[in-house]
């Protein structure tokens, strides 16, 4: 038992290998694809295209604001301590 479930694990595992591999050929095979992964690679751009460059953000510090205690609380709290 433990053969079989040995033997369609790997039969699995290559059918989605397979899968990913005649996927890999189609795209090899397309002309357009090849030359966008060819200038991506080299870094490379046409007469006609406009490169980019958008900068990582960075990071910005906020500071806490205390927050302010309403009036109708500082009268309470005058009224009440004394």
């Amino acid at each position: 038992m433990a053969f079989y479930r040995q033997n369609r694990d790997e039969y699995e595992q290559e059918k989605k290998r397979n899968i990913e591999l005649k996927t890999l050929l189609v795209k090899t095979n397309d002309i357009n694809e090849f030359e966008k992964a060819v200038r991506n690679k080299l870094n490379l751009h046409k007469s006609n295209e406009y490169i980019l460059v958008i900068p990582e953000p960075t990071q910005t510090s906020v500071t806490p604001v205390p927050t302010t205690i309403p009036n109708p609380i500082k009268w309470l709290q005058v009224f009440l301590k004394n």
